[in-house]
């Protein structure tokens, strides 16, 4: 290969200088079949074991070349050079996914879950490669096709183990014949989404078989806008390696987020409950086994903090609300609540004074708790101010509180 030096002089040149200094250093190369390309060698910043990071950039042309050392230098002299990776979306998610740390371990799984569309749309495509027109694309996809038809799965998911499984029983196979093939995963709940989705239908009870349903028959449904909003949190993953600088931008950032459908405000919908359906929400479970959560619910305490109550949390007429209880995959995890602001303390009813009425029923020969009265809180207990359990909401708890509507 042939070296030519291409000079551009920065000042005179006199007969003497054997060779001229070069403002761009800039090299052409003549291969053996005759193509000529031009190379620069650049500092791009350090290396992890401190010693600097040298590359060379190559490029057909001698424009092209020039404009791409100008852009290079100028980015490493300012800090926003970025070095070029091959990792992709789905290695991106995998790494942000690792890093995170302090964070509940439901938190964790409910990041793992949003970012399943983005792994199956974009999990391929490079990271560097992303642009803004990718997350509008996403956006689509998720709001027509994003629940897809129930031949699209990968090879190596749960489901598609389930239905090989079941496609080499035609007469059918029970429920506790494949949970005992697969003993590790949740075989019940994707049993439960493969007959929602029509792969397999149930001859009889807990016995299931092949549906011979055509993808063609099956329409692509989209999701709902709020799981579009969710998905989005890919923008915290590319926000991650715009700090590292790996990126120059957050592109996602940049993408519009969509937004529910409009609700006629005439149309008498209220956000929460009015006194008279709490009233005859309360009458309706009154003889049911969770009778105690659906009133400790009306309190505004969350899913997770009343089956994290024990009976240790009573002190005297107080309820102490301090842990929490979340279902992680198979496993249930507890531990201290959502936030700071989640640590309350609910008033109870006393039927004589200094006591608090518990009431213990036996279901199964077990005893558990099953009723609780509980008087609505007090104005100085500052219920939290936030909707629960669909239209519960917080703009009635005064008036119980009025009334006594919830003691029992």
């Amino acid at each position: 290969m042939g070296v030519d030096i291409i000079a551009v002089p920065d000042e005179p040149q006199s007969e003497q200088t054997k060779r001229t200094r070069r403002a761009e250093p800039i090299t052409k190369r003549t291969a053996k079949n005759g193509s000529i390309t031009y190379e620069f060698r650049a500092d791009v910043g350090n290396k992890p074991d401190g010693t600097r990071d040298r590359r060379r950039f190559t490029y057909r042309t001698l424009s092209q070349a020039r404009r791409e050392y100008r852009r290079i230098t100028s980015e490493v002299a300012t800090g926003t050079y970025t070095r070029k990776s091959a990792i992709t979306v789905a290695e991106a998610c995998d790494e942000w996914l690792a890093g995170r740390r302090g964070i509940r371990r439901v938190t964790l799984q409910g990041y793992t879950h949003d970012l399943k569309p983005v792994r199956r749309y974009l999990g391929g495509k490079k990271l560097q490669q992303l642009t803004k027109a990718d997350g509008d694309e996403l956006v689509e996809w998720m709001l027509t096709e994003g629940r897809s038809s129930p031949k699209r799965y990968r090879p190596d998911s749960l489901a598609a183990r389930v239905v090989e499984l079941i496609e080499g029983h035609p007469e059918g196979i029970a429920a506790a014949t494949i949970a005992a093939a697969f003993p590790e995963d949740d075989v019940h709940t994707c049993l439960s989404g493969l007959l929602r989705a029509g792969r397999v239908t149930r001859l009889r009870r807990a016995v299931y078989t092949l549906n011979d349903l055509a993808e063609a028959e099956v329409p692509a449904r989209g999701v709902k806008p709020v799981t579009v909003r969710s998905t989005l949190t890919t923008g915290m993953v590319i926000q991650s390696f715009v700090d590292q600088g790996a990126l120059p931008r957050n592109i996602i950032a940049l993408v519009e987020r969509p937004a529910d459908a409009i609700i006629d405000e005439t149309s008498g919908t209220s956000k929460s409950w009015t006194l008279a359906e709490v009233e005859r929400f309360r009458d309706s479970v009154r003889h049911d086994r969770l009778y105690a959560c659906w009133l400790l619910s009306c309190y505004g305490l969350r899913r997770s903090e009343v089956l994290g109550l024990r009976w240790s949390a009573l002190d005297g007429d107080t309820l102490l609300i301090r842990r929490g209880r979340v279902t992680v995959g198979k496993e249930s995890d507890e531990g201290m609540p959502k936030s700071r602001r989640s640590r309350a303390a609910c008033q109870c009813t006393s039927s004589r004074p200094g006591t608090a009425t518990i009431r213990r029923c036996r279901y199964r020969s077990t005893p558990t708790p099953s009723a609780m009265t509980c008087a609505p809180p007090a104005p100085h207990c500052s219920p939290r101010h936030r909707p629960t359990h669909g239209r519960l909401g917080h703009c009635w708890p005064t008036a119980t509180h009025q009334q006594g509507t919830l003691a029992t």
